[in-house]
C-alpha cells in the first residue's frame, strides 16, 4: 500500500468513526485518535510508519482492530453475530463466541448427518444449508 492510499483509508476510518458516533466534522474521534496517527512520534496503538511496513494481512489486522472496539463502544456488545449467524449458531449447538473453524466443522457434521443419501432429512438438510450459506460463516466460505 502507497503512503497516499494509506493516508486516504486511515481518513476513511476517522470518517467512519465520524458517522457512526454522530460527531461533526470538526469534532474529535476519539477512538481513532487512540489506534492511529499520521503525525510523527504520535503515541497511538499503530502509528503510521508501523502501518507503512506493515503486510496486507497485519494490516487488515489493525483495521478490523479498531472497527472491532468502534462497534463494541457504540453498542455495547461484544458480540458480532447477525441474527442470522445466531439462528445457525442456535442450530448447530455452539456458542455465540465460537470460532469459524467450530462452525465449519459442526456445520459439516451435521450437514453430513441430516444428508438423504445418509438416510437423513431433505428438508431439514436445505434449511441448514440455506442458514449457513445466509451468515457470514457461509459467506467466507464461498470466497
Amino acid at each position: 500500500m502507497t503512503r497516499d492510499e494509506l493516508v486516504r483509508k486511515l481518513r476513511n476510518l476517522r470518517l467512519l468513526e465520524r458517522r457512526v458516533r454522530g460527531i461533526d466534522a470538526g469534532g474529535r474521534t476519539e477512538l481513532w485518535d487512540e489506534y492511529f496517527s499520521t503525525h510523527e512520534g504520535a503515541r497511538v496503538r499503530f502509528p503510521f510508519r508501523m502501518l507503512l511496513v506493515f503486510d496486507r494481512e497485519s494490516r487488515e489486522r489493525a483495521f478490523q482492530e479498531f472497527l472491532l472496539a468502534l462497534w463494541v463502544r457504540e453498542s455495547g456488545s461484544t458480540s458480532l453475530a447477525s441474527a442470522q449467524d445466531r439462528e445457525l449458531l442456535a442450530m448447530l449447538g455452539l456458542d455465540a463466541d465460537a470460532s469459524p473453524e467450530d462452525v465449519r466443522s459442526a456445520f459439516r457434521s451435521m450437514a453430513r448427518a441430516l444428508h438423504p443419501d445418509l438416510g437423513g432429512d431433505e428438508v431439514l438438510v436445505r434449511e441448514l444449508l440455506e442458514k449457513y450459506r445466509g451468515s457470514s460463516f457461509g459467506s467466507r466460505d464461498s470466497r
